[in-house]
């Protein structure tokens, strides 16, 4: 699909992009999960996902979900808990209106201080040589938490967009420079593991916006690929 939001590619290119950049190797998904075929205000609509991990990420993956009327990315990478990274998240939402909305962030996983102010740097001082794009809205409550001060929020029109997507490579561009200078610190591990934790069980149950699998898959389903592809916990 190519429409005036076209989030499907621009996911893609973040997966071609950073699996090469950090030796990541395919994890095979169950088949039901992997892809599925949906409905959206009476129009078919389909999900797909592919997911990695190696080195210093657990669990990579990276969704589209593609429609009529809509283009949705969603990425996420989740550290090693040997490694003290950011968790890389980003949700790219194109629906059928005069905006889109880019969300995005490198969510620190390091407790507030110099280490975590240092590991940020990269990116604060990419998106500080952007021009300023349009507030993304009042935030959500619950991400208060785990938003970093530099995290892209933004709504955009079809005019804006090349802006907010130069913006949005920032945070890929940068995990990847954090990913390949952070040492393995087992010490952190709890730490990290903790955060990261806290991070996927906030977004399996406050992000209303999830909502919207159900509606197009089925419940079941969409309990399902939330708990397994979406946000998994760590094994135990």
């Amino acid at each position: 699909m190519s429409g005036p939001f076209p989030f499907a590619s621009l996911t893609a290119e973040v997966e071609a992009w950073i699996v090469p950049a950090l030796a990541l190797t395919p994890i095979a998904l169950p088949p039901d999960l992997a892809a599925a075929t949906g409905s959206w205000k009476g129009a078919p609509v389909t999900i797909s996902t592919r997911a990695y991990q190696g080195g210093p990420i657990r669990f990579a993956r990276f969704v589209r979900l593609v429609g009529a009327d809509l283009e949705i990315g969603n990425l996420l990478c989740l550290p090693d808990p040997s490694y003290p990274l950011p968790i890389f998240g980003a949700d790219l939402v194109g629906l059928p209106r005069a905006t889109a909305m880019l969300a995005a962030d490198l969510s620190p996983t390091l407790p507030p201080g110099p280490d975590r102010d240092r590991q940020l740097e990269p990116l604060a001082r990419c998106q500080a040589a952007h021009p300023p794009l349009p507030p993304g809205g009042p935030l959500p409550a619950w991400c208060l938490d785990w938003f970093s001060p530099h995290a892209l929020y933004t709504r955009v029109t079809p005019e804006q967009l090349p802006a907010a997507v130069a913006a949005f490579w920032d945070l890929p561009r940068c995990f990847v420079e954090v990913a390949r200078h952070t040492p393995l610190r087992p010490d952190m591990a709890f730490e990290v593991a903790r955060r990261q934790d806290g991070y996927v069980a906030a977004h399996r149950t406050d992000d209303k916006g999830l909502g919207l699998l159900a509606r197009m898959f089925g419940a079941p389903w969409a309990d399902r690929f939330l708990a397994e592809v979406l946000f998994p916990p760590l094994p135990a």
